[in-house]
């Protein structure tokens, strides 16, 4: 009789068990799929709206004939260029020259005193005009700008170097930076120093589809919100709606920068 009533209770409570089990295991599978959706329905979005207004986004390449991308160009500044880069110097930035594989004696010379080249990138077939070094930067650490005067516009590609590397490249070895992931940070930092210094307004477009995590295939891992960071003098009003999409998907993507950056 006690056996009996044990083995009844022993059914019973693997019963209700695995019906908590089940249900346990629904509610982890409802958060996940909660997540996965949060995290795709902007990617999902922002592609559809690419694929509507045909925009490609604009990046950077590694050499003037092949389709590898680097980084994506992440401001454009409509005004005098001269101006632009004297306002830079003024906040201590500095000239520096770029480096190519067939220039490694550019290389040795510079580092030797002191000033670290900045490797070419190619924009509309065409090498970065101006190379620039940011105040405080060591050859192991700085921050670095790239900046090309096209169609009367100066477009630039922004980042900050955490590190050093080597790549090979026709098998010869070259020193080439890791930037740090969030390309977005230095971007705004830079955008908000050329707009106090000449006195632009500062606004943002959809340039490049988000990424969570791109190579540039020079050795470096990044992630970007795909916004380009415009500086001008005259622009055109802001609705609310558009001001409160771009903020969202900013803080977005700066909520998974944190993450990204503790591992």
């Amino acid at each position: 009789m006690r056996k009996s009533l044990y083995n009844k209770l022993t059914a019973i409570k693997n019963t209700i068990t695995s019906k908590e089990i089940w249900r346990t295991s629904r509610r982890v599978s409802q958060i996940f799929l909660i997540i996965l959706l949060l995290i795709m329905l902007p990617y999902a979005l922002f592609a559809l709206q690419h694929i509507v207004t045909g925009n490609t986004g604009l990046y950077t390449y590694l050499d003037n004939t092949s389709t590898v991308k680097g980084e994506p160009i992440n401001i454009l500044i409509r005004y005098n260029v001269s101006k632009v880069i004297e306002s830079l110097k003024q906040e201590g930035w500095k000239e520096v020259p770029t480096s190519s594989i067939n220039n490694q004696s550019t290389w040795k010379f510079s580092v030797a005193k002191g000033i670290t080249p900045v490797s070419p990138r190619y924009f509309d077939g065409e090498t970065q005009r101006y190379s620039l070094e940011g105040p405080d930067s060591t050859v192991f650490h700085r921050h670095h700008a790239r900046f090309w005067n096209l169609h009367g516009s100066v477009y630039g590609a922004v980042s900050y170097d955490s590190g050093v590397t080597v790549v090979f490249k026709d098998i010869l070895p070259i020193p080439t930076h890791i930037i740090s992931q969030d390309i977005d940070k230095e971007r705004d930092a830079l955008g908000k120093s050329i707009s106090k210094q000449v006195g632009l307004k500062i606004s943002y477009e959809d340039n490049t589809l988000p990424t969570l995590y791109k190579n540039n295939d020079a050795g470096s891992w990044f992630y970007t919100d795909g916004e380009i960071l415009i500086l001008e003098k005259n622009q055109e009003r802001e609705t609310y709606f558009q001001k409160s999409i771009l903020y969202l998907k900013r803080m977005y993507f700066k909520i998974l920068g944190i993450i990204l950056n503790l591992f």
